[in-house]
Formats: C-alpha cells, sequence, structure tokens
C-alpha cells in the first residue's frame, strides 16, 4: 500500500487550486460549454470500461517480450523522471 506524505498532499491540494483556477480562467475565455465538452473527453479517455479501456489495453507488453515476464509493479518507481527537455541528473 502507498500513501502520499504530508508534503505530497501538500503538493496535490496545491495542484488541486491551480487547475480549477485554470478551468475557471478557460471557462471564462472559451465559453462554459466548451469546457464541459473538454471536461467529457478527457473523462472518457480515463474510463474504465468502452473505448478507452481498449485503447489503453495497447500498453499490455507484448507477449514473448521480457516485460511480459516480469511481474507488474505494485507502485511507481522511486526516481526522477527525465524528459526530452533535460532536467535531473544534468540540469540542461
Amino acid at each position: 500500500m502507498t500513501r502520499l506524505t504530508g508534503r505530497g498532499a501538500g503538493a496535490q491540494a496545491v495542484y488541486r487550486d491551480w487547475a480549477q483556477a485554470v478551468e475557471q480562467r478557460w471557462a471564462g475565455h472559451y465559453g462554459t460549454e466548451a469546457m464541459a465538452a473538454l471536461r467529457a473527453a478527457a473523462e472518457a479517455m480515463t474510463a474504465e470500461s468502452g473505448a478507452a479501456a481498449a485503447l489503453r489495453s495497447g500498453i499490455e507488453p507484448y507477449p514473448d517480450g521480457w516485460r511480459a515476464q516480469v511481474p507488474a509493479p505494485q507502485s511507481l518507481p522511486h526516481f526522477p523522471v527525465v524528459s526530452a527537455r533535460g532536467g535531473f541528473p544534468d540540469g540542461h
């Protein structure tokens, strides 16, 4: 079982406030109908059934590949993410 630390829970609260402010700003700019359509599309992509679930099934490892031979992780890895733009550890 994994849980957020106090620091993580604080970061989650900051993120939720930020996301809500962005959504309200966009609703003011693009209109509430456009935001409702965007939210419906985003929620459909995370659905547990239907086309979104079928699409996510495509991320299963190839059955004959080595990734299919190891158990699926039960938690997120504990190391930093390095994006294509750089970042930790090289700082670029």
